[in-house]
């Protein structure tokens, strides 16, 4: 179990409360498969991932995007029990999909600057930034636990 302190929540339910899933999600997602282009062999069920133009204007794309943001919700809301909020899905994305975890992080490196880009540095200052950061290193620990 980690242990928050109160800025620390209040930052990251704060951040999370000015997003939008529908927004952000799939941005994150697309920035993944485009920066990091051989993650999209995870993707294949996507469809046509064969250019940036291709993957900004997927419609699966933009949908798996909200699913990852409505997961990642269920950690901002349980923030006291992240391990077993994705423990089965730590077991279906290893044992099922064969994820790499670190492919997990690329993800959160890309959800970071869109969520960045759009909150801008008035909002996410240097400790929300932190507190952020902090948030998705356990989100993406509990992913890999099945990996371990």
């Amino acid at each position: 179990m980690f242990a928050w302190t109160e800025a620390e929540r209040s930052a990251i339910v704060g951040l999370w409360e000015q997003l939008s899933v529908d927004e952000i999600g799939p941005q994150a997602l697309a920035r993944l498969l485009i920066v990091y282009p051989w993650t999209q062999r995870y993707f294949a069920s996507l469809g046509d991932l064969s250019s940036p133009a291709a993957i900004m204007g997927n419609p699966k794309v933009a949908t798996h995007g909200k699913v990852v943001m409505g997961a990642l919700e269920k950690g901002v809301k349980n923030l006291d029990d992240i391990k077993s909020t994705y423990a089965a899905l730590s077991e279906m994305h290893s044992d099922k999909f064969h994820v790499d975890p670190d492919n997990f992080k690329l993800l959160t490196e890309s959800l970071t600057i869109c969520v960045a880009m759009k909150l801008g540095p008035s909002v996410f200052t240097a400790d929300a930034q932190d507190a952020w950061s902090k948030f998705l290193a356990v989100v993406v620990s509990a992913f890999c636990e099945q990996s371990r």
